[in-house]
Parts: structure tokens; C-alpha cells; sequence
């Protein structure tokens, strides 16, 4: 659909949002809004990036002394200019009546777009997580694993934040349509921010190995919260190597899979996002496990099961060659999802035993049962209507919170 032209007079239009406003040149909108979209979405990844990287460098080199450590405050601060500028695409009405129609939000005077809602609400999911990562540490104490809750919260928080912003761009897409590596950016953005809330501490920890050295940090060596942490992941096993490994990932990647299938139809832009997520998990993964290699002269290297990443790819493949095949859908997210299980039991599922092997059983149903999940997110995405978009929140806040639980228990039975 052609954008709406300028008129060389103020006149009422008719925007998107069934907002009727008073403007000069309706298409001077639409840019700014789009301009304004795209610049606030690439300042989120980007601090995002430098934050989590700078909190794991501080970390490793500083004891944990004080919640307001400079990555802490850099991070907060960039995701309080993030959400100015979401405020200012919210508070402006010529702006926010191109990202779809309006939804009341009290005590708010005016109806709210349902993208911007999700986008606003994964932004008070993070504000949340910061005012409960002071107050569970003062509580509970340093010694929590990637479950506990402010930490699973902050995860949740990003993914809710980063899908708000992908349903801001399907909004405008109307006006303003996704070029192919536009929508190879959504898609990839997707699966990067989905893994870790999902997966959880399973998916970091990549090996007893890797974990047992890494405690060994001078740094971590003088915390006693740190150590304990390290004992709780080492006694129960929170590593790729757990069966619980297996059906966790399984469930991300049939959702994955299912938002990237519902965001891009043509067969070669689906293939090729996944297999750019596989490339770049084995550079990050092999990255990862030589560095690991160098600091305690290890050799992780020399196992795939340290650097592979999830077979997203191959899954990927075997449900473009069922579709070409015409089988049902039922059987296409199956063997699919049967694939996925006995790579990844291949992989990961070395003297596990019977577990793993059930662990690969259940991966099937649940890569099938991920891909419903999938489709359901992608079609709030694409029409946020209003119960949807609160029940998408609400879960990023609920499931925090049952992970928390989790992570004190692990606490208090692991000495």
C-alpha cells in the first residue's frame, strides 16, 4: 500500500490507528516514526551487547561488593533513554497512530497501540528487575544461580522488550514493507533474545569442565556466595550435559523455528536465518571454549559438545523438505523435532544414560509443542490485541518468579 501523500494544506486524516489528527504532511510522520523506531531498536541491542559483555568482564575481575557497579548503572541508564523514546513514539499522536490501532490503557487518556503496549510492558518487566535485584540480594544473598528470579526477570524483560519492537516494525510494515534482510534482522533477533529465558543457566553452562575451572577465578576464589553457586551448579549438573538440556532446548527451538517460518514464507530467507544463527553459534561456541582452553589450560576445544551450537539448522531443513514433500504439519514439526533430538542426544547426551535417552523422547513432543507456542507469539506480534498482549507480559513476569523458586531451593539443599 503507497504512503499517504502530503497535502499542502492542514486536513483531517485517517491514520492506521483510526486516530483522526490534525497534520500537515501525514508521510513526514509516518518517516519519523519509522526513522525514530529503528534508531531506538538498534540503541537497545547495541547497549544490551556492551552491557551483559561489560558485566561479565567486571565480574571476573572485581569482587561483588555493590549492586551500582558501572556496568550495572550503564545498562539501567541506557534502558531509561530506551524508554524515553518509546514514550515519546507513545505520548505523540501523529507518531504512535501508525503502529496500529489503539488499545485503553488506564489511567492513560488515549488508546495505546498493542506493539507499544508489549514494548512498554517488557520495559517495566526490566525496571522491575532492577528494583528486585537489590532488594532478593539483601534478602537471599549473592549465591543465586541464572533462576533466580531477578536475573530470570531481566532475561524475560528483554525478550518481552525486544518483541515489542518487532511488532512495532510488523506495524509499520503496512506502509513501510520488510525488505529481506530487514526481516532476516527481526528473525535473528528473535531466536538471540528468546534462548536464554527459555534454556536458562543450562544453556551458559557449557560443561562440569568449564564450570569446575571457572571457579577457580582468583576473583571468585575470595567469594564465598560465588563458590556456593558453583557448587550447586556442579552438584546438579546445570549444564548441557543435564537431560534437562535436551527438552528445554527442544521447546525454544520448535518456537524458534515457528516464528521464523510465520515471519519470512520463502524458503531460502528461512533456511538461510537459521543457518546463520547455527554459523554464528559455532564462532561464538568455538570462541568461547579456546579462550576457556588458553586461561586454564584445558582443552575443551577438542569436543564438538563444548562449541557446537543447537542443531537449529538441520531441523530448519528437514521442515522445508517436508514441506516440499506435502506432508501434514503434524508430522513435519515431528520429524523435524526428531531430528533435533537425536543431534542434540548425539551431542550432548554422552553417558547420560537412559535420562538422556528420554530426554530425547520427550524433545519430540516438546519441539512440536514449542512450534504451537511459536505461533501464537508471532500472531500477538503481528495483531496485539489486548488479552493477548497482557498475557504475553504477565507470563515474562510470572515465569521469573517460578524459576525463583527453583533457584532457592537449589540453595538451600545444596551445602
Amino acid at each position: 500500500m503507497r504512503s499517504p501523500t502530503p497535502t499542502p494544506a492542514p486536513e483531517r486524516v485517517r491514520l492506521p490507528a483510526a486516530d483522526t489528527v490534525t497534520i500537515s504532511t501525514p508521510a513526514a510522520s509516518l518517516a519519523q516514526a519509522h526513522t525514530l523506531l529503528t534508531f531506538t531498536l538498534a540503541l537497545f541491542v547495541a547497549s544490551v551487547a556492551i552491557g551483559l559483555g561489560w558485566d561479565r568482564a567486571w565480574h571476573a575481575t572485581h569482587v561483588f561488593d555493590t549492586f551500582y557497579s558501572p556496568p550495572h548503572v550503564f545498562s539501567y541508564a541506557m534502558a531509561l533513554v530506551t524508554a524515553y523514546l518509546v514514550g515519546v513514539l507513545t505520548f505523540s499522536r501523529e507518531l504512535r497512530a501508525w503502529f496500529g490501532p489503539g488499545l485503553r490503557v488506564p489511567p492513560l487518556p488515549f488508546a495505546v497501540p498493542g506493539a507499544l503496549m508489549l514494548t512498554g510492558g517488557g520495559l517495566g518487566t526490566l525496571a522491575l528487575a532492577g528494583l528486585l535485584d537489590d532488594i532478593w540480594h539483601s534478602n537471599f544473598g549473592l549465591d543465586e544461580t541464572g533462576w533466580s528470579t531477578p536475573h530470570a526477570m531481566i532475561g524475560w524483560g528483554l525478550l518481552a522488550t525486544m518483541l515489542g519492537f518487532i511488532s512495532c516494525r510488523l506495524a509499520l510494515a503496512r506502509w513501510r514493507p520488510l525488505r529481506w534482510y530487514t526481516r532476516l534482522a527481526l528473525g535473528w533477533l528473535g531466536l538471540a533474545f528468546s534462548a536464554r529465558p527459555i534454556i536458562g543457566p543450562l544453556e551458559a553452562n557449557i560443561s562440569p569442565a568449564a564450570v569446575a575451572a571457572t571457579r577457580t577465578l582468583p576473583v571468585l576464589l575470595v567469594q564465598p556466595a560465588a563458590q556456593h553457586t558453583f557448587r550447586i551448579y556442579l552438584a546438579w549438573n546445570l549444564t548441557r550435559t543435564n537431560p534437562l538440556y535436551l527438552a528445554l532446548a527442544a521447546l525454544w527451538a520448535g518456537a524458534a523455528l515457528a516464528y521464523l517460518r510465520r515471519l519470512e514464507r520463502r524458503t531460502w530467507l528461512f533456511l538461510l536465518t537459521a543457518a546463520l544463527m547455527t554459523l554464528l553459534g559455532v564462532v561464538e561456541g568455538r570462541a568461547r571454549a579456546q579462550g576457556l582452553d588458553h586461561a586454564f589450560h584445558l582443552q575443551l576445544a577438542r569436543s564438538p559438545a563444548t562449541w557446537l551450537p543447537l542443531p537449529l539448522f538441520p531441523a530448519a531443513l528437514t521442515l522445508a523438505l517436508a514441506r516440499r514433500l506435502r506432508l501434514g504439519r503434524c508430522w513435519s514439526w515431528l520429524a523435524a523435532g526428531a531430528l533435533f533430538a537425536l543431534l542434540s542426544l548425539l551431542a550432548w547426551g554422552h553417558g547420560q544414560g537412559p535420562a538422556g535417552l528420554a530426554a530425547a523422547l520427550a524433545a519430540i513432543p516438546l519441539f512440536a509443542g514449542g512450534a504451537r507456542l511459536g505461533d501464537w507469539c508471532f500472531g500477538t506480534l503481528a495483531r496485539p490485541e489486548r488479552a493477548r498482549v497482557w498475557l504475553l507480559v504477565a507470563a515474562g513476569m510470572a515465569a521469573p518468579f517460578v524459576a525463583g523458586a527453583v533457584d532457592l531451593y537449589l540453595r538451600f539443599v545444596t551445602p
